[in-house]
């Protein structure tokens, strides 16, 4: 019989397991889909796994930046951007503490919208940030549909800053709102598979 420690314990170890593979899956998916798509894709498994628990979405962005790193698509000093991953994670999961107060279908809907652009703006702020403050300013090779907004803005005569900041919010608009509808399928999808599997072993 498990006592409740060793049934957090046990628990807990699953969460950091489904974020590890969220983490890899995220780090294929992402270099498989930006040289054909100029988005990120780096937030669809952190979102399912965030849905999942605060500690599978912080793994996965923990393994995500890693795994880029060491399998060299990524420097060493794009590690910052793991405060990114990190902030989805919270995100969603302050998201999903509201998730049950939303009753029909067209507060579901209001609710996912904020979130889209809850991320939108979050993200776009710390990385426009980030990315000024580690990087050469004069730089624009980071991502092409980025750096051609915030190009754009800073040619215009805008504040760096400002350029690097808003310069992502398009970008970033239609990533995160692909995020968070493929991370909710997922995560949805998971759990209806989980549901099914008890049942089966239950009849067992």
């Amino acid at each position: 019989m498990e006592t409740e420690n060793s049934f957090t314990v046990k628990t807990f170890l699953i969460h950091i397991v489904v974020g590890i593979a969220a983490g890899l899956l995220e780090t294929f998916t992402a270099h498989f889909c930006m040289p054909r798509i100029p988005l990120y894709m780096d937030s669809i498994w952190n979102v399912a796994a965030s849905l999942y628990s605060l500690a599978s979405g912080i793994t996965c962005g923990i393994v995500f930046q890693l795994a880029v790193v060491l399998l060299g698509f990524s420097k060493p000093s794009s590690l910052v951007f793991t405060i990114c991953s990190v902030t989805i994670s919270l995100t969603v999961r302050a998201f999903t503490r509201y998730w049950p107060r939303l009753l029909n279908l067209t507060q579901k809907i209001i609710g996912v919208l904020f979130l889209i652009i809850a991320l939108t703006f979050l993200i776009s702020i710390e990385g426009g940030l980030l990315y000024i403050l580690i990087f050469d300013a004069t730089r624009y090779g980071e991502l092409s549909s980025t750096n051609s907004f915030v190009y754009s803005f800073f040619m215009q005569g805008f504040p760096y800053a400002f350029s690097a900041i808003v310069g992502r919010i398009p970008v970033n608009l239609a990533d995160k709102t692909i995020a968070v509808l493929a991370g909710g399928c997922i995560y949805t999808i998971s759990r209806l598979l989980q549901k099914l599997w008890r049942r089966v072993t239950e009849s067992r």
